[in-house]
């Protein structure tokens, strides 16, 4: 496996565990994932090394995923009650997982192309 593959998959298994602490504290885990996604973020616009931002790019992936898992299981969960679950609202969440998932791909995307 490529140094870069490795990272990715180190930093998507990362998220993964992240995005799993949602469902523990969901506050901790999405101060958590804002935090990378502004370091991703300021990684990107420095071109800083690859493989960190790499890293960081596949941990956005990994949560970004379990986030939208998330949202489904509580749409498809409150799709069956008669008020929606109290009218949960699951947009924001689904926007964030969305968002946290681009950014993710973006910087996968401009990492590989700076290390090459």
């Amino acid at each position: 496996m490529t140094p870069m593959r490795s990272s990715l998959a180190v930093g998507v298994v990362a998220g993964l565990v992240v995005g799993l602490l949602t469902s523990l504290s969901p506050v901790i885990a999405i101060a958590a994932i804002l935090a990378v996604l502004v370091a991703t973020v300021i990684s990107v616009g420095q071109r800083a090394e690859p493989t960190r931002t790499i890293r960081m790019a596949g941990a956005l992936v990994g949560a970004g995923a379990v986030l939208l898992i998330e949202m489904v299981n509580t749409a498809m969960a409150c799709f069956d009650t008669e008020d929606f679950c109290g009218n949960a609202n699951v947009w924001p969440l689904a926007a964030f997982a969305v968002v946290t998932i681009g950014m993710g791909a973006v910087a996968s995307v401009v990492a590989l192309r700076t290390a090459r």
